[in-house]
């Protein structure tokens, strides 16, 4: 009814104004190095589980993943809620606090910060893919933690590519199922493609799972990226780029 439009839209505009008061100023961060191209599944997974992290929080658990050494991470809105800061469970044991510093509603995107870092610590980020949009067809990996099962890896294709309002969405088919939500989707170089953040279930519906595309993530938070190349060891020479625009070592 009336009354029930009326809370709803109060609650679109609670969260309108949560957000932009939430909004990270003038984050940039640092890419990280891809690996080669590989046809191989094990590769991609010891390159990326260093920087796959179970986010906890009072109502729940999800997926996140490191985007800048320094100790920033991606997850989905839904994954922290309304919650100030959350537990950051990384593949090693280590359990760290961290700060939501920013969240979008409209694309389900957030932004951690690791607090407390006096040691300096780096964190393992994952290359990211900034230079090309996935394509249909194209060899993807998920990590994350279902149902709580840490570290848990599956794979397929990307299935689809849709444009949503100025946004990219990506359809794979790669099983995700509740906990993966917030986690990265790579490609064979170890590049994070996208952000695992829904799956449709319906009456003979398999279970179709969609991804915000990386850049319509970062683009979303207002996120700048440095795009130093890294020298090979002789210092005589740039390293081979990756189609996403990363050094390939």
């Amino acid at each position: 009814g009336s009354d029930s439009a009326r809370s709803i839209r109060r609650l679109v505009i609670d969260e309108a104004k949560e957000d932009l008061s939430s909004k990270p100023d003038g984050v940039t961060i640092q890419l990280t190095p891809a690996i080669k191209r590989t046809e191989l599944v094990q590769p991609v997974i010891k390159r990326t589980l260093p920087g796959v992290a179970e986010i906890v929080t009072p109502r729940g658990k999800g997926t996140g993943f490191v985007i800048d050494s320094r100790g920033l991470l991606l997850t989905n809105r839904h994954v922290v809620g309304r919650f100030p800061e959350v537990d950051v469970k990384f593949n090693d044991g280590r359990t760290l606090r961290a700060k939501v510093v920013g969240k979008t509603a409209d694309l389900d995107i957030a932004l951690l910060e690791i607090q407390n870092n006096q040691s300096k610590t780096k964190y393992s980020a994952l290359p990211l893919c900034i230079k090309k949009t996935a394509t249909v067809g194209e060899d993807i990996i998920v990590i994350g933690n279902p149902l709580g099962l840490q570290s848990t890896t599956t794979r397929g294709i990307i299935s689809g590519v849709r444009n949503e309002d100025g946004s990219t969405m990506l359809q794979i088919d790669a099983p995700v199922n509740p906990g993966n939500s917030g986690g990265p989707i790579v490609n064979y170089n170890g590049e994070v493609l996208g952000i695992v953040t829904a799956k449709m279930v319906a009456l003979g519906v398999e279970g179709i799972g969609f991804g915000i595309s990386l850049p319509s993530a970062l683009e979303s938070l207002g996120i700048k990226v440095v795009t130093t190349h890294i020298q090979d060891p002789t210092k005589t020479a740039t390293l081979a780029q990756t189609e996403c625009g990363n050094s390939a070592i």
